[in-house]
């Protein structure tokens, strides 16, 4: 079972200052200051906005009193935290979403003597409901995701006994539960025509993650579709968003030989796109802009964790900068941080982290900034620039890069559907222009087929792709 932040204030608090300097313009400022201890419970999907772009976050923590507790945190003038829900048995996996009203929809698990109940409660000005019980209680229930439609319609997926189960507020109470498929794991999103569209995480006989996809609304839903993990790699922990004009956007975490790569695909007019490389790491949440343009925020996969932001930029173009270098996992197992972007393309992210001194104590963070426009140069802190030629390339391709600083990076190729092809190189490296080159062949000395790859050269705190043409003799 998971574990759960004791809090050290009562009733309400204020954010702190904080201690560390700020990362890539990114300002940073303590939510909790708190300790880990031996009961159950999680951080989880921490950040949503509502219309006013006010932030708001959840996570579970238990009271002096000995309590659970779902707390809110949000921010009218100043941060103010609160418990939002209390239970003696235990509290778990709290999603938000924000309605056209202003309105915070809260979803969550509740422990109970017979199994586990989801409950939803709503949150306006810090005023909150009674808890509205969706499914009555279950050992199989778990996992909700929750979404509110343009026409303020709340809809709801959750896992029961292994299915992904989708159910909606109605007049009366909530629907019966109805099976879309086969999974885990599920994130869900609305469509600006109402129509919901989830993602999910399957397991096979053979123990490998894939990732799927359903659309539709109550008693119409598409067949579930494969989106990503095949030929014995996992794709896992997906995340769901729909732009304005009804693009579809999912981002996951993606296996590789000895990495994990932060994948996107992107739906226009029902056809799928290529996967894109986003950045190592693990634990992807997405969110759009006003503009529909995606940025995901993540934890870093390496020795050093931290958490970063990558936004797409036309090209495609991934461009990443670190958030909190100094960050590290408040758990032995990443929890996926909460992202939000705003119509003035602040960049707002929620997570937990250890003191990266020492100990084992556990904060909550939330860090604004922006993630410009332009690509990273070498002029900028940690960034890295990163040109290949030719392009298309005959036999040899030349890959050059530039370190603003002194240290390690590595340079990859791997396949347009994220299978690692090659490491070309990888170490510490004095700052100033770095090479290697690219003779066409894979790790296992075999010539690759023609066809598109991707270059990536990745930095302790910062990365660039670049899509290569091999052509063929």
């Amino acid at each position: 079972m998971p574990r759960v932040l004791s809090l050290v204030f009562l009733g309400l608090a204020l954010a702190t200052a904080h201690p560390r300097a700020c990362a890539q313009g990114f300002a940073l400022t303590r939510l909790t200051d708190n300790t880990w201890d031996d009961q159950p419970g999680q951080v989880d999907r921490m950040l949503v906005l509502d219309l006013a772009m006010r932030p708001n976050a959840v996570f579970v923590g238990s009271t002096p009193a000995g309590q659970w507790a779902v707390y809110h945190a949000w921010r009218p003038d100043s941060w103010v935290v609160q418990p939002a829900v209390e239970d003696p048995f235990g509290l778990y996996s709290p999603t938000l979403a924000s309605a056209p009203s202003g309105a915070v929809h809260l979803t969550y698990c509740r422990w109970t003597d017979t199994g586990t109940s989801i409950d939803h409660t709503r949150i306006l000005e810090g005023t909150v409901d009674p808890p509205d019980p969706i499914c009555p209680a279950d050992p199989s229930l778990a996992i909700p995701s929750v979404a509110v439609g343009p026409d303020s319609a709340i809809h709801v997926v959750l896992c029961q006994s292994d299915s992904i189960c989708y159910v909606r507020r109605e007049e009366t109470g909530w629907s019966p539960p109805e099976r879309l498929a086969e999974g885990r794991f599920a994130s869900l999103a609305v469509g600006p025509d109402g129509e919901c569209h989830v993602v999910y995480q399957w397991m096979d006989a053979e123990r490998v993650n894939s990732v799927w996809y359903v659309h539709g609304t109550r008693g119409a839903w598409s067949y579930p579709q494969h989106l990503a993990g095949a030929d014995g790699l996992s794709a896992r922990y997906p995340t769901i968003a729909v732009d304005l004009e009804g693009r579809v956007h999912v981002a996951y975490e993606q296996f590789v030989p000895d990495d994990r790569l932060i994948d996107y695909l992107v739906r226009s007019a029902g056809v799928w796109s290529a996967a894109e490389h986003v950045a190592s790491g693990v634990q992807p949440a997405l969110a759009l802009d006003a503009t529909g343009s995606p940025y995901v925020a993540f934890w870093t996969f390496s020795a050093f964790n931290g958490v970063a932001v990558s936004r797409r930029l036309p090209g495609p173009v991934w461009t990443t900068i670190s958030v909190d270098p100094e960050a590290r996992f408040g758990s032995e197992v990443p929890l996926r941080p909460g992202l939000a972007v705003d119509d003035a393309d602040d960049v707002q992210v929620v997570y937990d982290s250890r003191d990266p001194r020492g100990g084992d104590d556990t904060e909550i963070w939330y860090a604004t900034g922006q993630v410009t426009s332009d690509v990273p140069r070498a002029d900028s802190p940690g960034g890295v620039e990163l040109s290949c030629w030719p392009n298309p390339a005959r036999r040899s391709l030349a890959i050059r890069w530039v370190l603003a600083a002194p240290g390690w990076s590595r340079v990859t190729v791997s396949d347009l559907c994220g299978r690692h092809v090659r490491t070309l190189r990888e170490g510490t490296s004095a700052a100033g222009e770095c090479t290697a080159t690219w003779d066409g062949l894979d790790a296992l000395g075999q010539r690759v087929p023609a066809g598109l790859y991707w270059c990536r050269v990745r930095t302790e705190h910062s990365e660039a792709t670049r899509k290569v043409v091999l052509i063929g003799d």
